[in-house]
């Protein structure tokens, strides 16, 4: 019929484009080696097929950085801490910003509970501990500052006679008047005929290496009559000698300045040196002071600007304490930064692109001398992750985490601080202009996987076939 005629003819059309020409089976020889290399070219596609179907439907996390489009006004961070030696009526929980804003003994949302030491009591400081313990490491600026002479206000402006005492095991010092160019008309003829042997002696003292530290230093009276003053000195030339301890500056012997010459200072200072050294132990150790200590946990909301949450050391209701005696050594249990309102984003630890939701979780932060404080310092960074059609997770459906979680980096130190500041541990933030937006996909596109599959399969019989050739040329060869 037409019909047929019309498929003949188009059947015939087609058969002229066809680029997979086929040759005659007649002409075709099949071979023991031909067959091994189609069943290896056949296993060797089935399992590249395998690996590359895996890959189509395994779901990986990508991430994106962009800037930070938040609008809240207020981030809230969530902690749980533990200090070891410090009882809950002397911790103080305060937040300081950029803008200026602090607030000290915040309550709301916060608890805290008495925790003991396994059974062990804390114990005061003795003063030999104390005496051994509570020293200061000095800057150079620091220290040069506390080794020199009060002699002019001009030259350095001294002001803490406390804290030069307690920088040195001893401190000789000579009280003196001596004329200055703001007090030109000052006369001391008993402190103008000790002075030679001072100098000799200082610069002797000085400049000898022990293993106490010794210093001596001169107080110009004429200058420093208010610090004069508050020392009782009545008559100059006055000489005393300092020993560092709780009540170094109500507790000081005396020597007669008409006797003073450079070996009778030198013997005074050695004789009490030695006495010093019979009761020196180094091997004094901070230890627990509190019979017990605080685990403090809660929320405090803060402006989403750079500052610090901090936990002080504060005097009781009923009684004061040390603060250079004071440990704010600590365990962080929990911390976190989240939206307020937020639920715990604990269920995504270990989840990729959550790796740094709680870096310091578990961690301890311990001081082994007095004057010390652990400082923490972290920058955090606002994470999001795209939702599924059920408005949650969708790599974490029985967690239900947030849209936003904030990820940190942390960095710690342990800071050394003045004698009379205010122990602390204190957690600085900042926040990172940017925000990560994580988003699961497959692992490859539909179309590349098609493509690979097809460059796979076509691939692997090509070598085949061309080692088929190339063994039978081979063959002709020998034979």
């Amino acid at each position: 019929t037409v019909s047929v005629l019309y498929w003949i003819k188009m059947g015939q059309r087609l058969s002229g484009l066809d680029g997979f020409r086929e040759l005659p089976v007649e002409l075709t020889q099949a071979t023991v080696g031909g067959g091994f290399l189609t069943m290896v070219a056949s296993v060797v596609a089935l399992v590249l097929f395998y690996f590359e179907a895996g890959e189509f439907m395994n779901e990986v996390t990508r991430s994106e950085v962009v800037m930070d489009t938040t609008q809240n006004e207020m981030l809230q961070i969530r902690f749980d801490i533990i200090f070891y030696d410090l009882a809950c009526e002397y911790v103080n929980v305060g937040v300081r910003d950029s803008f200026g804003t602090e607030r000290f003994n915040i309550e709301k949302n916060i608890k805290k509970h008495t925790i003991d030491h396994e059974g062990r009591q804390g114990a005061a400081y003795t003063a030999e501990e104390l005496l051994h313990l509570d020293q200061e490491d000095l800057t150079p600026e620091e220290r040069a500052e506390v080794d020199s002479d009060w002699t002019s206000s001009t030259a350095m402006m001294h002001h803490d006679f406390a804290r030069v005492v307690d920088s040195h095991d001893f401190t000789i010092v000579l009280f003196y008047a001596r004329a200055t160019k703001a007090f030109p008309n000052m006369k001391c003829t008993p402190c103008k005929k000790l002075r030679p042997v001072w100098d000799t002696f200082e610069t002797k003292v000085n400049g000898r290496k022990h293993s106490m530290i010794t210093r001596a230093i001169q107080i110009n009276c004429a200058e420093y009559n208010l610090e004069c003053i508050e020392q009782k000195v009545t008559t100059l030339p006055t000489i005393r000698l300092f020993r560092r301890g709780v009540d170094a500056l109500r507790s000081y012997a005396m020597f007669k300045p008409e006797e003073a010459t450079v070996e009778s200072l030198m013997e005074f200072v050695e004789k009490k040196e030695a006495e010093a050294s019979k009761t020196a132990y180094a091997g004094y150790q901070i230890h627990e002071y509190f019979p017990t200590g605080c685990r403090v946990d809660g929320t405090v909301e803060v402006s989403r600007v750079p500052g610090s949450l901090h936990f002080e050391a504060v005097n009781g209701p009923l009684d004061n304490i040390n603060f250079a005696t004071t440990n704010v050594s600590h365990r962080v249990v929990h911390m976190a930064f989240q939206q307020p309102g937020d639920r715990m984003a604990k269920g995504a630890t270990g989840v990729e692109g959550f790796d740094g939701l709680h870096p310091i979780d578990g961690r301890d932060f311990v001081v082994h001398k007095f004057h010390e404080a652990p400082h923490h310092f972290l920058t955090v960074v606002a994470t999001n992750y795209a939702l599924d059609n059920k408005g949650i997770y969708a790599d974490f459906r029985s967690r239900a985490l947030p849209l936003k979680v904030y990820q940190m980096t942390h960095q710690s130190r342990t800071a050394r601080t003045r004698r009379d500041a205010i122990p602390s541990a204190r957690f600085n933030y900042d926040l990172s202009p940017v925000e990560v937006k994580l988003t699961t996909v497959r692992g490859r596109e539909w179309y590349d996987f098609f493509t690979t599959i097809f460059a796979v399969v076509g691939g692997t019989y090509s070598v085949a076939a061309l080692l088929t050739g190339g063994l039978q040329n081979i063959r002709s060869a020998i034979l």
